[in-house]
């Protein structure tokens, strides 16, 4: 199975060992770690776990974590994280540079529709940090569903998720 996919602005390809060095210094960045690792700056080895774990999840399941380029440039990440016992996990990072513009709601929403359309998921969630307002904005936009909310690790945290029959027609 081709994992590639397109939007109108936008390329998504999975991300490879190459790619580490990269996505590492955007997981890295102060604006983006502050919600997606609690503001801890990620060791390599960190990093390297989390590509090898999208190499073998692409293997195993079809998904994991896509590379979103526009016009040959990295703008950030998508993905699903894979749950033996829940829904796949939708998760998202776009660099500063390229905030505003509406990348994440557009890759995110290819990965949603791969997600229902060539996998056949019965659903997906997604979980963000209750301050992290553009995030939520963004699952909003792709017509995720709060579920809950709840205090880990002394973070407020909002749990949303979406099934195959909540998806607009695409």
């Amino acid at each position: 199975m081709i994992h590639l996919l397109r939007t109108s602005r936008l390329g998504l390809r999975p991300c490879e060992r190459r790619d580490l060095d990269e996505l590492r210094a955007l997981w890295t960045d102060s604006q983006v770690r502050r919600f997606l690792f609690d503001d801890r700056s990620i060791s390599r080895a960190e990093a390297e776990a989390f590509v090898d774990l999208s190499v073998t999840t692409f293997a195993g399941h079809g998904y994991g974590l896509w590379i979103v380029d526009q016009c040959d440039r990295t703008v950030g990440f998508v993905g699903l994280r894979h749950a033996s016992a829940a829904p796949a996990n939708l998760l998202f990072g776009i660099r500063p540079a390229f905030w505003g513009r509406g990348y994440a709601t557009e890759a995110a929403s290819a990965v949603l529709g791969y997600a229902f359309d060539a996998l056949q998921l019965d659903r997906v969630a997604a979980d963000v940090d209750e301050p992290n307002h553009a995030s939520v904005r963004v699952l909003e936009k792709l017509g995720m569903s709060r579920i809950r909310r709840a205090i880990v690790n002394g973070h407020p945290l909002l749990y949303y998720e979406i099934t195959a029959a909540m998806m607009a027609p695409r």
